[in-house]
């Protein structure tokens, strides 16, 4: 029977004489290492030190005295044993002393071996496997977990990660061996954390969940779990599988980019929009309320309540401005107003750049800012630019009528700029270039010196006055008429001149026939009046002969219009006089 159970499980046997060394191996002992018994022969116990592997012969040694000592029931090895064709077998060597000498010395001791080659195999590839998911996890910047969905959520595995992030080892929370893992979870968040899972637990959906913990040292780390449950085919809970990850830094800089935001007049915002038409924003910060009447919340899932605060006006425009961003992905840029209940509607300016994401949509990142009070300012100052445009064209039109030109020159550098009417008056095409050389060139040759004479009494007086003729290019000659203000020299470096210049060709003219006519008037008239009043007024002395009385109130009535007639003359020489004096005066109050 025991030859049968030997050969069916195919086990070696051994026999060993531990005084003496004789051994007695079976045949199935030897064929484990690759031999048969008569191949091994002589066989004794220096026959299984022979194929052992070194290094597994110390362990072995101490075992055995461990069980010679007492302390083990039975000798129990696993080792390695060389085979034949040259490779190692692994051998489940187990025994036990069964006599012992007088002196209480272990004398026969008898045993067994079991070709364990591939289970050993197999648990090696089992631990290789095992520890490459081990080294998988531990590069993993976070912690996986296994644990039993109790109130205490014990853990059947926890990686390495929750070290750094507790500052207790995993080993801690395996079976709750020192601490559970609930234990480490702010007690404000617990509560939460324990009706979350549970909902979660029972709608057989899985968990995100952020919150803190505490750790050793009493510091406040954030984590964020993601977790779901695994269910038997009863649909009853077998445990709880997870990932943790530690995101206090990214924490810590939300909180900060809260505070700056918190800090900027606008809103820092994300927005995003799908090829259907829907449209949210993901992330806006506080400031959103202040321009749109709105909770970021609000909007998070659904921007319809933003588009409800646009000026109808603006709507069609800001959409347009929209899809065009999205068609080219181009920065978007756009003003409109705003309008709240009961509130003056507010201009804002947006601005974002855009990006696709793998659904097809479009997120944009960017910032809206109220520029009410700018936009004013520029609305102001564009109808003002409006009038000073009007007002403009009206003084050119004023200025082409009148012949009245504008200029400013530099007495020292020689540059000047001119409005158009000055190549009409001066006859220049338009494509020339104004200079105060090129106007020199114009210059009568006769008015050079009254020109130059002018222009230095400006330097002085600050008032350039000058009437003068110029050539124009085909040849004529025209009279000018230029007024010009020179600022104080240490105010004004360059020697500006501004003023005007008026063609008073015409008017000189009309001054030429006039001073013709007044000539005449004063030679003409007046010289042979004078004769006839004095041959008048001799006749009405009564020194020459008496003349009849009828004949001598004719004289009278003669010498009374010729009377009259010299101070008409004298008046008009007067006024004329007169008009030179004011335009002196004023000139000189210009």
């Amino acid at each position: 029977m025991y030859r049968s159970v030997s050969e069916g499980t195919r086990i070696g046997t051994w026999q060993w004489n531990v005084q003496t060394g004789e051994t007695v191996f079976n045949e199935r002992w030897a064929e484990i290492v690759g031999y048969s018994l008569a191949e091994l022969a002589p066989v004794d116990i220096n026959t299984w030190l022979g194929l052992a592997h070194p290094d597994d012969l110390p362990g072995s040694g101490r075992l055995l005295e461990q069980h010679f000592a007492g302390q083990l029931a039975f000798y129990d090895c696993k080792c390695r044993m060389k085979h034949k064709n040259g490779h190692w077998v692994w051998v489940h060597d187990r025994g036990r002393v069964v006599s012992w000498t007088e002196d209480n010395k272990p004398l026969m001791m008898y045993g067994t071996h079991a070709d364990i080659t591939e289970q050993k195999h197999a648990e090696l590839e089992l631990k290789a496997s095992r520890d490459q998911f081990q080294t998988l996890v531990a590069n993993i910047p976070g912690i996986t977990y296994r644990c039993k969905a109790d109130k205490d959520w014990t853990m059947l595995y926890m990686s390495g990660s929750i070290d750094p992030l507790s500052g207790y080892p995993a080993s801690d929370f395996i079976y709750n061996e020192v601490r559970s893992y609930a234990s480490v979870i702010h007690p404000d968040d617990s509560e939460r954390l324990d009706l979350a899972v549970g909902q979660a637990i029972k709608d057989n959906q899985s968990w995100l969940l952020q919150y803190r913990i505490i750790h050793k040292c009493g510091a406040i780390r954030w984590v964020e779990e993601r977790g779901r449950a695994e269910y038997n085919e009863q649909g009853e809970v077998n445990f709880l599988d997870g990932f943790i990850l530690d995101i206090t830094e990214e924490k810590t800089l939300k909180q900060q980019l809260l505070k700056l935001t918190s800090q900027l007049p606008g809103v820092v915002y994300q927005y995003q929009q799908w090829p259907d038409g829907r449209a949210c924003f993901p992330y806006a910060s506080n400031n959103l309320q202040k321009i749109y009447g709105a909770l970021p919340e609000q909007v998070k899932d659904d921007a319809t309540f933003i588009f409800s605060k646009i000026h109808p006006d603006d709507l069609a425009g800001l959409a347009n401005s929209i899809e065009l961003s999205a068609a080219n992905l181009s920065l978007w840029q756009h003003q409109y107003r705003v309008c709240l209940d009961n509130k003056k509607p507010t201009w804002v300016s947006g601005r974002a750049t855009p990006e696709r994401m793998p659904d097809g949509s479009t997120l944009w990142h960017g910032y809206i800012e109220d520029i009410t009070t700018s936009k004013q300012h520029y609305l102001e100052l564009e109808r003002l630019n409006k009038e000073y445009k009007l007002s403009q064209q009206r003084l050119e039109m004023a200025s082409e009528t009148a012949l009245i030109g504008f200029w400013q020159a530099s007495l020292v550098t020689g540059e000047l700029w001119w409005s158009p009417v000055i190549y009409q008056i001066f006859g220049f095409d338009e494509n020339t270039t104004p200079s105060v050389a090129l106007f020199k060139s114009t210059l009568h040759p006769d008015d050079k010196d009254l020109v130059t004479a002018s222009e230095q009494r400006a330097l002085e007086t600050g008032l350039h006055d000058v009437v003068h003729r110029i050539i124009r290019p085909d040849g004529a000659i025209r009279w000018v008429h230029e007024l010009a203000r020179l600022l104080p020299v240490d105010e004004n470096p360059d020697q500006i001149l501004v003023g005007s210049v008026q063609d008073v060709t015409e008017r000189m003219q009309l001054q030429q026939m006039k001073d013709a006519f007044v000539s005449t008037v004063s030679h003409e008239l007046r010289t042979p009046l004078t004769a006839i009043k004095g041959a008048l007024a001799l006749l009405n002395s009564g020194k020459l002969d008496q003349v009849p009385e009828k004949l001598k109130k004719l004289m009278q009535v003669a010498g009374s219009n010729s009377d009259r007639l010299a101070q008409l003359i004298n008046d008009l020489l007067d006024v004329d006089l007169l008009l030179a004096k004011c335009r002196l005066i004023s000139s000189h109050c210009l």
